[in-house]
This record gives C-alpha cells, sequence and structure tokens, in this order.
C-alpha cells in the first residue's frame, strides 16, 4: 500500500485488480494492464475456471461506488500498441455479452452501466513506460520516477 503525501489517496497495488486507487476509504478507480501479444478478447478478461473476472471485479468495485474508475489497459511488445477486440470496445456489443454471462446475474440496465463504465486504453511499452514516469513525478514529485516505475513495471 502507498499513500499519496498530498491528499488522502491510497494506492493498493494488486487489489482487486492490477492497481486500486482509493480515497477516504472508497475505492475510486481499479485499473488492469494486460501484456499480450494478440487480441485481447472476453474470455482472455476472466480468470482459469472462470471464478472471477474483469467484469466481476468492476461489479464489485461499482456496487462499492458508482462513480468508480474502472480501466483497462492493453499493453503491445515493443512500439506495437495492444489490441482490444471490438466485442469488448463497443458498449452494444459488450452489453450483450454481459448479460448473457451467467456469473455475472446482471440484467440489461446493469450490463449496460458496467459496460459503459469500462474504459479501455492500449498502449506500447514506451507509453506506458512514459505514462507512469509522469504520473509518479506529479503525483509523489519527492520521489525518483525512474526508481519507483521500473519497480512498478516488471
Amino acid at each position: 500500500m502507498i499513500e499519496s503525501a498530498d491528499s488522502k489517496e491510497v494506492f493498493v497495488p494488486e487489489g482487486r485488480e492490477d492497481l486500486d486507487i482509493y480515497l477516504n476509504d472508497q475505492i475510486i478507480e481499479t485499473i488492469q494492464v494486460k501484456c499480450y501479444s494478440g487480441t485481447i478478447v472476453y474470455s482472455d478478461l476472466f480468470s482459469k475456471g472462470k471464478s472471477t473476472s474483469l467484469f466481476s471485479r468492476g461489479k464489485d468495485s461499482l456496487d462499492e461506488n458508482s462513480n468508480v474508475k474502472i480501466s483497462f489497459v492493453a499493453v503491445g511488445h515493443g512500439n506495437d500498441k495492444g489490441v482490444i477486440s471490438d466485442r469488448l470496445t463497443k458498449v452494444s456489443s459488450l452489453v450483450k455479452s454481459l448479460k448473457k454471462e451467467e456469473t455475472l446475474h446482471l440484467d440489461y440496465a446493469s450490463s449496460k452501466e458496467l459496460a459503459a463504465k469500462i474504459l479501455w486504453q492500449s498502449k506500447s511499452q514506451g507509453e506506458l513506460e512514459n505514462y507512469v514516469e509522469s504520473v509518479l513525478k506529479n503525483r509523489f514529485p519527492s520521489i525518483d520516477p525512474l526508481i519507483n516505475s521500473s519497480l512498478i513495471i516488471q
């Protein structure tokens, strides 16, 4: 757990997702990052045995705070950006998949709300490293971001 010196934010690596951010003990953002050589598809976002998924954890976060930001970042190799299937990035397609997913128990309105909340991003490794370095410089000005980003991005 890492606390921001200039605010009440608490950063929890490997919480629900790769990074969860809390403010006053309430989750405000959750971020999942996947490095993948191919196109990321719906089934890639489920754990083995389908016991949990980005969607079930996102639903839990949304139940806790209706204003939570849910981010998914696909990272490609080298200079290539990660690729995310249209079935995920198009809200109407994702709503259909979420509604059909028996493990989630979502009606149409809840499926639509969850699908609309997920911010899909594609980045190259270099872009991700630059972004993390920039955020660390802004949030933690007294800490060397190059050292911290090498610990975070492994």
